[in-house]
This record gives C-alpha cells, structure tokens and sequence, in this order.
C-alpha cells in the first residue's frame, strides 16, 4: 500500500468498475477461490457491504503484525452509525469516526477488486482513538499488547499528524504512553 493516502472527498470519487455490484454466485466464488482471492474478495466486500467505509483496525494492524492475536472480524471505519454484519463470509464490524478523522487509507488493487485500506499509523491511530476511554495509564496501554517493534520512525510520524489532527489531550497523552513504550 504505497499509493498515496485519501481522505472522506476523495472517498466520493472512488467509483465505478464493478464496485457497485457484489456478486454472490456459487461459481464465481469457487472461482475466486480456485484463485487465491478469497481474501481480497472479503476485503472488497467489507468496503461495498457498508459505504462510505474502509478496512482500519486489528484488520490491518494484523496484515503489519502490529497485534499479538488474529483477527477473526473485518474490522472498518465509516462515516454512518456504527453496525455489524454476520453471514456467511464472516463478521464486518463498522465504526463510526468523525469526518476530519476519516482519511489515511489506500485504494489498492489486486485482481479485479479495488479496496480501501487504512495505513499502518492510520490503523493505529484509529485502534487507539476508539479505546481512548480505557486506556488510563501505561499498565491500560501494555495490556493491548501491541508488537511495538514493527512500527518505525515514519510511521510514528505520520501518527502523530493524525494525534495533532484530532486535538484532544488525551490522544496526546496516548501518544506519549506509545512514544515511552516504543522506545
């Protein structure tokens, strides 16, 4: 995911193609499999089952290794109400966040599908911005069980930008725990 990042007015442009269409057909899915694509299937999937939204979260803090546990859920931000869907292809959780905060992800594309994805500090920030209510102290932080040694300097820089975006003291004491345990 080196393209370039985009941002809630960026999100209105990305259309067309066979992004409106879900198919759902046995064959078509037994293709996909044959394929190897299952997996950017799901994540296509996750972008159009619930729109405007993109993958985020232990979704792909886990596809960076930033998390200790797999995942068993598309995890994704969205402009509308937070909202879950189950079926057969999995669990696809939703969270709500604040347009200014709704930016920081890809468009990749691999296959036939296009898929929106957080980068890894954007994943980050979002993970921590929506537990910023239970993360009081340092011991709090830790028991997320973050693998801090996969983020870099450019990353913790383009953290902070999103820290600095959404201006609340406590992201900014957030931080502070994550630049002190990173270290």
């Amino acid at each position: 995911m080196d393209e370039e990042k985009h941002d809630a007015d960026d999100y209105q442009h990305h259309k067309g193609g066979n992004n409106n269409n879900i198919a759902f057909l046995k064959e078509y899915i037994d293709d996909i499999e044959k394929k190897q694509m299952m997996a950017f299937y799901l994540g296509f999937i996750s972008n159009v089952l619930y729109p405007p939204s993109y993958l985020s979260l232990e979704y792909i803090l886990s596809l960076h290794n930033l998390l200790t546990e797999m995942p068993v859920n598309f995890t994704s931000i969205t402009l509308r109400k937070t909202q879950r869907f189950s079926n057969s292809f999995g669990n696809f959780l939703y969270h709500k966040i604040k347009k200014e905060l709704f930016c920081g992800f890809e468009i990749f594309k691999k296959g036939e599908f296009e898929i929106l994805g957080a980068t890894k500090p954007k994943a980050l920030f979002d993970f921590l911005y929506l537990r910023k209510n239970i993360i009081p102290d340092e011991k709090a932080f830790e028991e997320l069980r973050l693998n801090l040694e996969n983020i870099d300097k450019k990353d913790m820089e383009e953290l902070k930008k999103y820290i600095i975006l959404e201006g609340s003291t406590k992201m900014k004491e957030i931080y502070n725990l994550l630049v002190k345990t990173w270290k």
